[in-house]
């Protein structure tokens, strides 16, 4: 984009692999996605690419704390970020990005855009989704039609368990108090139960009881 316009051309004056710097001191660089690296810099932008992608769980380097370590660097300056991504899983900060803000009800300060690719390139083939489509339909439905995917959540579906939840209640009483009471009078006294399940990581689910 510099070498093609003769007003940019002219800004430029150095260039490595990795950066551009201007004639007015700022400094257009790319770096890795390693918070540990983005670290103790003053930015008048971010622009955060295809973070949808970024690793989530059990990992030393999460996005959540990706963006923690950017954010400081706009600080002082105001500047915006752009995070910019194709929809995937339904974690990891995209997804709670476009959860919490993403409509009328979202922060002001905080633009969410959703669209399908050919909204935003209309000179994309429709053809080429289609033979996607034909491929692997929920793999393109998140790349050309932006759509979350929901095959490749974990054991048990998000929507299913949001669904049993009750938001603000952290504990329930036993709707039949009878059985509370016989159960406190009862001689039997359970000093133990364990249920562990890991499928969806290809482990093993056990439970064990043990009765005092």
């Amino acid at each position: 984009m510099f070498e093609n316009s003769p007003l940019l051309r002219g800004k430029v004056v150095n260039k490595t692999a990795d950066s551009i710097e201007l004639d007015s001191g700022h400094v257009i660089e790319v770096r890795s996605a390693q918070f540990r690296r983005l670290r103790g810099i003053t930015c008048l932008a971010v622009i955060a690419d295809e973070a949808a992608f970024w690793l989530v769980e059990n990992s030393t380097n999460p996005d959540s704390e990706i963006l923690n370590a950017v954010r400081p660097t706009l600080a002082t300056t105001g500047g915006p970020m752009f995070i910019i991504s194709s929809p995937y899983a339904r974690k990891g900060e995209v997804w709670e990005i476009y959860r919490r803000h993403f409509g009328p009800e979202g922060d002001p300060n905080i633009l969410v855009c959703q669209g399908e690719s050919r909204a935003f390139n209309p000179s994309l083939p429709q053809s080429v989704i289609d033979r996607a489509m034909e491929r692997d339909e929920p793999a393109a439905r998140a790349e050309y039609l932006a759509e979350f995917r929901t095959d490749i959540e974990g054991f048990i579906n998000r929507d299913a368990v949001i669904a049993c939840v009750t938001p603000g209640v952290r504990e329930r009483m036993p709707e039949n108090r009878k059985s509370l009471r016989r159960l406190c009078r009862s001689r039997r006294r359970f000093s133990r139960f364990h249920d562990a399940c890991d499928y969806s990581q290809g482990g093993q689910g056990y439970c064990s009881r043990r009765r005092a």
